[in-house]
């Protein structure tokens, strides 16, 4: 509810600054006193389009600022939370609008958006008057009513956690297809170039392999005869440098006069080394194979590599990295298919589960849908609109895909008249019947709900008995929430916990608008002057008093 409000160089309003109790407050005043100002005041506070115009005369700037209590665990307060705004049961929201056009908005002390705000305003305030019904028409706010009156918290929260889940698993599903699956054609490719190469049985390092082979097979007669004659100098034949090397160790070793020791050791070590180059030599020979097949085998083993590397356009030397790229790549699309099973069966769970759930909350809806037509249709006759029926209908459309709402449509359709078939609201209602149909619906869901109510001549066209009933609706709306009336019927404005005259002066030349609180007498007064004019009279009195007898 709104605690407080205050109001600075607002339209005709200098300064005003208001307390508000719960129940139901009336507004009321002579024509043109500036009623609505306040309706107008808390519909800019919550969102409203600001305007310049509204700046009060010889004014720079203008200033309207709520306290509102949020009870624990509402709406509001969860998302409060949500928005990481702290508060103690209370919140502030400010917002000033300058000459210039800017205008600045304060949520809990902290600036906020028009966007935020509204959110938050449509959680703690609901404004109705002759030419703001147009919330009243909208799909998504006539089912927001049926499940209101319906309570259908637990249902819908599962049908939320199931949309949540089967969303998740699209995404998944989704980002499983981009990161790389194959499609049919593409895969049927990736196994015939990986079963072709598969059938080469490539081995690692065997292209470079085989060349070397080719390069000695095919040199091999030439290879074995060079070895052969090098082997024949170095240790093999009959003047050979192992020999040489020996002798002229042994000369040295007897020529007297000079010590030989070190080239000794020098000779001795060149004859070790020339013999094992010699024997290093023997063993290439030994393994050089001049057989003729030899050379035909691996002549035939590249012409294989190389058939395969220009089919698949994959040079000769890159084919076995290739082999193990296309196994990795199929084998990371068997694991991608098995999971893209197991997400398509989760997400066909889901989807049983949603419309399992949908088809519940669609039966619970209908049989809501049913109950509060009759009660709305009920409070509406009272209202001035005897003939009036009111029906809602509701749609279930079975291949909607998962919405946290379910899969329901809901119309409000009307029949204002006897004989008259039944419309949607925005055909058939005038603005007055629109009016008295949206207290008709407040009052029906309501009963149990906490929230702030406005009604801006809701009354208007009407007396008597039906005046008196929109009073008593108002009064019981307002057992169990805060219900701002603004009206001229004092059927009406005898039915408040708190009344408030707004009166319009002359100061210094400046028309203002004040707004005064009014107590027992003063509100007589207040009712007879509603009802009687400005000549009130001991029956005018009377009158009031009765008025405010039966509120």
């Amino acid at each position: 509810m709104i605690k407080s409000l205050y109001i600075r160089n607002y339209v005709l309003i200098q300064t005003l600054d208001l307390d508000f109790e719960s129940g139901l407050t009336a507004f009321t005043g002579e024509t043109g006193a500036g009623k609505s100002i306040i309706v107008g005041a808390l519909s800019l506070l919550f969102g409203q389009r600001a305007d310049i115009q509204v700046i009060g005369p010889h004014a720079d700037d203008a200033e309207i600022i709520a306290i509102c209590h949020i009870e624990s665990g509402s709406e509001a307060d969860l998302w409060l939370k949500s928005q990481e705004l702290e508060h103690d049961g209370e919140i502030e929201i400010r917002r000033t609008i300058h000459k210039s056009g800017r205008s600045k908005i304060w949520l809990g002390g902290k600036p906020s958006t028009n966007k935020t705000i509204q959110q938050l305003g449509e959680m703690v305030l609901q404004i109705h008057g002759q030419h703001d019904q147009v919330k009243l028409l909208q799909p998504a706010q006539q089912l927001h009513i049926v499940d209101s009156y319906g309570d259908f918290k637990q249902l819908l929260q599962d049908i939320n956690a199931i949309s949540d889940d089967w969303r998740t698993l699209q995404k998944q599903l989704e980002g499983l297809h981009n990161s790389g699956s194959l499609s049919a054609e593409q895969l049927q490719l990736l196994q015939y170039q990986f079963e072709e190469l598969s059938n080469l049985e490539l081995q690692e390092n065997e292209y470079d392999s085989l060349h070397k082979q080719l390069e000695q097979a095919t040199h091999a007669v030439e290879l074995k005869s060079s070895l052969t004659q090098a082997q024949q100098l170095l240790s093999n034949g009959d003047l050979n440098a192992s020999q040489i090397l020996n002798n002229v160790s042994q000369s040295l070793s007897q020529t007297k006069g000079y010590d030989f020791s070190s080239i000794i050791g020098m000779l001795s070590e060149a004859s070790i080394n020339i013999e094992e180059a010699a024997a290093e030599i023997g063993l290439i020979e030994q393994n050089i194979d001049d057989d003729p097949q030899t050379l035909q085998t691996v002549e035939q083993r590249l012409d294989q590599i190389y058939s395969v590397g220009r089919k698949q356009k994959i040079e000769p030397h890159q084919l076995y990295q290739h082999t193990q790229e296309l196994q990795a790549r199929l084998s990371k699309h068997s694991e991608q298919d098995s999971e893209k099973q197991e997400l398509e069966k989760a997400i066909q769970d889901s989807l049983d589960q949603f419309h399992n759930l949908a088809k519940q909350l669609h039966k619970k809806r209908q049989k809501a849908a049913q109950a509060l037509a009759t009660e709305i249709s009920k409070q509406v006759k009272t209202l001035g609109l005897a003939d009036a029926q009111l029906k809602i209908e509701v749609h279930r459309d079975s291949d909607k895909t998962p919405n946290p709402l379910g899969q329901d449509q809901v119309e409000f359709t009307v029949a204002i008249n006897k004989g008259q078939s039944f419309q949607s609201l925005s055909k058939t209602a005038s603005g007055g019947e629109l009016s008295r149909i949206a207290l008709a619906i407040e009052v029906s869901i309501n009963q149990q709900q906490s929230g702030t109510f406005v009604f801006d001549e809701v009354d208007t066209g009407v007396g008597g008995a039906t005046a008196e009933m929109i009073g008593q609706l108002m009064q019981q709306l307002g057992h169990n929430n805060q219900v701002f009336a603004v009206t001229h019927l004092p059927q009406v404005a005898g039915f408040a916990d708190q009344h408030l005259q707004v009166s319009k002066e002359n100061v210094n030349g400046i028309t203002q608008s004040a707004v005064a609180v009014l107590e027992h007498e003063q509100r007589i007064h207040e009712l007879a002057r509603m009802s009687g004019g400005q000549n009130i009279t001991e029956t005018t009195l009377a009158q009031a008093r009765e008025f405010l007898k039966t509120g």
